[in-house]
This record gives C-alpha cells, sequence and structure tokens, in this order.
C-alpha cells in the first residue's frame, strides 16, 4: 500500500494495482500484464509507480511496470528484468534498486523507460554455495544499499529446532547475512552474518 502525493492510496494485491480517494473509494483499477503475484509497489520522482511480479524459484524474468497514476495505465512498456526477483523494489529519487536472484542491480527511470546502470551491479550469490539462497527487500539511506540474503529459508531451517535454557531457538545452521553497499559504487561493501 502506498500513500500517494496526488492524496489517493494505492494498492497492489496479487496481479492487480487499486487507487483509492480518501474515503476508500474505488477510483481505478490496472491489472498487470502476468499472471502472478506484484509484491511491491513505490513512487518515482514524476509520481509514476514501479512494481514488478514476484518468482521465487528463479525460472523466469520478473519483469517491472511502471504505472501512471492519473491514468491509470502503463507509463512504457513492460521492462523483462535481467533475472527473477523475490524482494520488493526501493527507490530513491528516479533510482530503482532491484534485489535480483543473484544480483542487486540499479535503474534510472528517464520518465520514457528504465534504463539499467551497467557501471552498478552487486553479484552477491555464489553458485558454488548452494546454502545461500535469494536476497531480501534492500533499503536505501545514507548513501547505502542494506539487505538481507538468504530470503529462501525459514526460521525452521535457520535453527537447530530446540530451544536454549532460555526458552529460545539455538540457530546458527543457516544464518543470513546483512549485505551493505555504497550507493555511489558497487565496489564497496560489507556483510555481516545476523
Amino acid at each position: 500500500m502506498l500513500a500517494h502525493v496526488d492524496g489517493h492510496l494505492y494498492v497492489t494485491s496479487g496481479r492487480w494495482c487499486h487507487k483509492v480517494d480518501s474515503y476508500c473509494r474505488l477510483v481505478g483499477s490496472a491489472e498487470m500484464p502476468r499472471a502472478r503475484p506484484y509484491n511491491c509497489l513505490v513512487p518515482l520522482n514524476d509520481g509514476c509507480l514501479a512494481m514488478k511480479d514476484l518468482i521465487r524459484d528463479g525460472s523466469d524474468v520478473s519483469r517491472c511496470v511502471i504505472l501512471d497514476p492519473a491514468t491509470m495505465t502503463k507509463a512504457c512498456p513492460e521492462d523483462a528484468l535481467p533475472e527473477a526477483s523475490v524482494g520488493r523494489l526501493s527507490a530513491e529519487g528516479n533510482f530503482l534498486y532491484v534485489v535480483g536472484y543473484r544480483t542487486l542491480m540499479s535503474f534510472e527511470w528517464d520518465g520514457v523507460r528504465l534504463l539499467r546502470d551497467d557501471s552498478w551491479s552487486v553479484p552477491y550469490r555464489d553458485r558454488a554455495d548452494p546454502t545461500r539462497s535469494y536476497g531480501w527487500d534492500v533499503v536505501i539511506g545514507s548513501g547505502y544499499a542494506t539487505w538481507l540474503d538468504q530470503g529462501r529459508t525459514t526460521m525452521r531451517e535457520r535453527c537447530v529446532g530446540r530451544p536454549s535454557p532460555r526458552g529460545r531457538f539455538v540457530c546458527g545452521v543457516r544464518p543470513s547475512q546483512t549485505r551493505r553497499t555504497s550507493t555511489g559504487s558497487s565496489r564497496s561493501g560489507s556483510r555481516t552474518r545476523v
């Protein structure tokens, strides 16, 4: 759900985006092009809304839709992303950040189309290590992109299944990592085990 500067609420549910007024009356709807759930909704500088479909198993690439909120129509043709994405999109101004199945990527919205920033890309998942899984939602702030990996695991998989003496689960089988990368340069970054 998104509270837009135009005074409306926008809600993405399944493959639909709905626009409602301040009295929660439906004003408009847009059906997304693919028959799968769309799991995010972020505003760009010009007010357009970015969303993409959710693909958990990496079997296909995700596609990004830029919606004009005034008309509830696509502002440009649907864009195929380089890989599947599970985590939600994040935006800062007209820069859109996508946590792909293996790579964190940046795109710029120029008001007409999405342009991939080929100079900024963060491969975070090593094919040689099958215990690592895809990343989660990225947070943008203070000049950094921060996100977690291990999106496919569950608490049960991360814990050994027995409580500690204080009743908490003993974790450590498949820990997540917090990843952090400068939005100015994708070459500098860090990871912290959590």
